[in-house]
């Protein structure tokens, strides 16, 4: 008698939680209909609120929460009754399994509002709010919420409860120094908070096994002319007989400068295989039988391909890097980071894009030289590296190959 007044209870619940939730979200809905839209995405600055939504949100949490947990509580009943066997699997498992969907989504809905609904800070990174209109139902829109910096909070769940704790990466620097990523990860860096940093040297003797080529160029990425730069040059360094990877910054870049050589590397013998063309383990093997048999292989790919790539030896000894990596903050995440940045009186660019730029660039370079024994010649073909102040941090946060600069 106690289990079906908590299913009764639970159940109601669930009902007045879906019933408020229905005409509440089509509300939203409807308000975010109005917004300016600019490319589908409206971004709130600074992560505030117009008056309006931020009264819906305090509902919104209260009713997807109250849904959430009695959903979940209507799932710990029926496995109960099941483990008791008071009812059969046939029936508690389809239900379960429903149960589970509307769980996750009742899950989503509440962590969405709770953050939509949480007070401004007074200090720390804002939140970034914005509204997406959905791609695949046409009147439909996304509400998202995300932190800017998450270093506070794993510094509340793990740095200070932890007794010790040891962190090892490849690219863990960023321009040679550990303060980009202990400013992310919330890691303090004064000595009497026992932290300690130590980098040590490769067991590669970079001078000697690999050479960085920066060569003259015409045009900076940003120049129109700068695609068409590309198409001329990057024949006139490729290795013949060898193994050759060449990074983009851009599929769209990419696609254009293959469809202008593809012709002309089939005419040297060349093999050109490009990424998203077929699978990465299909390219890889192709490329790998290639390389045994002496032939010319020429892999074209973007950033999925400057990480995780493991050619040791004779499968890469010509890497051509055609664009410093730096992101584009087009994304509400990035925008909302650079915003606060530069409200605090900083550099969104100096702050953050270059140092990620130096760690992918880092990751980028690393494609070369995988053993002990391998050699190469890396080429980087964005003249900032030497043309503007930050480019020599950058290139000073690469391995000490030899160097060689055009002029």
């Amino acid at each position: 008698m106690a289990d079906e007044k908590r299913v009764s209870r639970f159940r109601n619940e669930l009902q007045d939680a879906i019933q408020q939730l229905i005409p509440l979200l089509g509300e939203v809905n409807t308000y975010c209909g109005g917004l300016p839209f600019e490319e589908d995405s409206c971004r709130f600055e600074n992560g505030e609120l117009p008056s309006w939504l931020e009264e819906q949100a305090k509902v919104l949490k209260q009713y997807t929460q109250k849904g959430a947990q009695a959903s979940a509580k209507i799932a710990d009943l029926i496995s109960e009754r099941l483990k008791d066997g008071e009812i059969g699997a046939k029936l508690a498992e389809p239900a379960l399994a429903e149960l589970g969907f509307y769980i996750q989504r009742f899950d989503n809905l509440a962590a969405v509002w709770r953050l939509m609904a949480e007070p401004q800070k007074e200090k720390g990174a804002p939140l970034a709010r914005w509204i997406e209109k959905s791609k695949e139902r046409e009147g439909d829109h996304l509400v998202s919420v995300a932190p800017l910096e998450v270093g506070w909070q794993l510094d509340q769940q793990l740095w200070s409860r932890s007794v010790g704790a040891v962190l090892v990466s490849a690219t863990m620097r960023a321009l040679n120094s550990f303060s980009f990523f202990c400013h992310q990860a919330g890691i303090s860096q004064k000595e009497e908070d026992g932290v300690q940093f130590l980098a040590l040297a490769s067991p590669f003797n970079y001078a000697e096994q690999a050479e960085l080529i920066v060569p003259k160029m015409k045009n900076e990425p940003q120049a129109p002319q700068f695609t068409e730069e590309l198409v001329e040059k990057i024949p006139g360094i490729i290795e013949d007989g060898k193994s050759n990877l060449i990074l983009f910054s851009s599929y769209w870049q990419m696609n254009k400068v293959a469809d202008e050589l593809r012709a002309k590397f089939a005419l040297k013998g060349w093999h050109l295989q490009i990424q998203g063309e077929k699978s990465r383990s299909e390219i890889l093997n192709k490329h790998k039988t290639l390389t045994q048999c002496g032939k010319t292989s020429v892999l074209f790919g973007t950033g999925s391909f400057s990480e995780g790539l493991d050619l040791p030896g004779e499968l890469l000894e010509n890497l051509v890097i055609t664009k410093i990596p730096f992101a584009v903050p087009t994304s509400p995440i990035e925008q909302a980071h650079a915003e606060y940045i530069e409200s605090k009186g900083g550099n969104a660019f100096l702050q953050i894009t270059v140092p990620e730029a130096s760690k992918k660039l880092i990751q980028s370079a690393g494609r070369l030289l995988r053993k002990e024994r391998d050699c190469g010649t890396l080429y980087i073909l964005d003249r900032r590296i030497v043309t503007k102040r930050y480019g020599k941090s950058l290139l000073d946060s690469l391995p000490p190959f030899k160097r060689k600069i055009e002029y």
